[in-house]
């Protein structure tokens, strides 16, 4: 009989071309005659939700699910014609392995298990009995981290958008508002200040208050439908601005990228994690103006190009991704604002520390703006 089954893992996490490596170990307690023993690494994405539809006896429910798998290889490290008689005798036993993982983008891992979306990687240890069923099982998760550079010229220009908005009351029209929003780029890495200047032209006779949220959205695909989870992340506001006054404003230093954020996630196609930072002129007495600028999040620093290159060699990326956001929500849970506060993201995990990994600038491989387009 198999006792005492376990993994012992080399890594905490994994990333694009590295391996996991480790031991699978047990005792046996009596001579007895098993297949094999083998360890595998599976990776798989996973959606499911259910859509009602209706009401009383025309009321329906659908179910929408797709799945992905993105990594099944496996290792024999024993099997049957190893052993004398094919039997493993009483005694400890540990059998090594090593399972290269291909240098390729894969997803990270993401959310929860019995959320509506999940992306998650582990190792399995199984003892064969010829018999699935009385197969001696053993499952680690083993999170996989996807290295997201934000160093790309398409994400280091800058991006500037405006809106322009007249108030009428009856016959008469206010002056114009307009709103101007600039960031020196759009690919920011996490921990790391976004640098926003807002400049509001208050031609109106209205207080208006500004406020800069940075947004997460997360798209769940399958069989041709999509929902949304996230939310605001953070959200910043102005002091109230007064009528008829030029105003420029910027948050500063408060305008941070929270370090247990997961980056832009594009590379599964039915779970897509996207950003945007979003600049409201919320005017007293009539309908806010609003611009908005899709953003990319990444977890590799940026890189001034007008600096001197760095040389040497930087560690490569080895801390364990934080979780998804929680199950998408049709109501938002509300959340206290107050001026010049923020509201940071906090979902469960820690906070990591990544380091660059210096080399040549590889071709750029995400495209976020298409998730931001209504489904049909």
């Amino acid at each position: 009989m198999v006792t005492n089954l376990k993994l012992i893992l080399n890594q905490q996490s994994l990333i694009p071309g590295s391996e996991v490596s480790g031991a699978l170990s047990f005792q046996v307690t009596e001579a007895k005659s098993y297949k094999y023993a083998k360890v595998r690494l599976i990776g798989r994405a996973h959606v499911y939700w259910l859509n009602t539809s209706g009401s009383g006896r025309y009321q329906s429910t659908q179910s929408r699910s797709a799945t992905r798998e993105y990594l099944n290889l496996h290792v024999l490290v024993w099997s049957q014609q190893q052993a004398p008689n094919g039997k493993l005798h009483p005694g400890p036993y540990s059998f090594p392995f090593q399972i290269p993982i291909p240098n390729q983008r894969l997803p990270p891992t993401f959310g929860r298990k019995n959320g509506t979306g999940s992306i998650l990687y582990g190792v399995e240890g199984r003892i064969g009995t010829g018999a699935l069923k009385f197969d001696h099982v053993v499952q680690a998760e083993l999170p996989f981290v996807e290295v997201v550079d934000i160093n790309f010229p398409r994400l280091q220009a800058p991006a500037r958008r405006e809106v322009t908005k007249t108030i009428c009351c009856l016959c008469c029209a206010s002056g114009p508002i307009t709103l101007s929003v600039e960031i020196p780029r759009t690919g920011f890495c996490i921990g790391e200040v976004i640098p926003l200047s807002v400049n509001l032209e208050n031609g109106s006779n209205r207080q208006i208050q500004l406020s800069a949220t940075l947004q997460q959205r997360v798209v769940y695909s399958a069989q041709g439908h999509h929902r949304y989870g996230g939310g605001q992340v953070l959200r910043l506001l102005s002091e109230r601005l007064q009528p008829r006054t030029p105003t420029l404003w910027s948050p500063g230093n408060n305008l941070i990228i929270p370090l247990s954020l997961v980056p832009t996630m594009t590379s599964c196609d039915i779970i897509q994690v996207i950003y945007s930072l979003k600049v409201a002129a919320q005017i007293h007495g009539a309908t806010s103006s609003s611009v908005e600028i899709p953003i990319l999040i990444g977890n590799v620093p940026y890189r001034d190009p007008n600096q001197a290159s760095v040389t040497g060699s930087f560690p490569p990326i080895s801390v364990p991704p934080v979780a998804g956001p929680a199950p998408y929500s049709s109501q938002q849970a509300p959340t206290a604002y107050g001026p010049q506060g923020a509201t940071p993201y906090n979902p469960p995990g820690g906070d990591p520390d990544l380091s660059a990994q210096e080399g040549p600038t590889p071709s750029d491989p995400y495209s976020f703006t298409s998730a931001f387009d209504s489904p049909e």
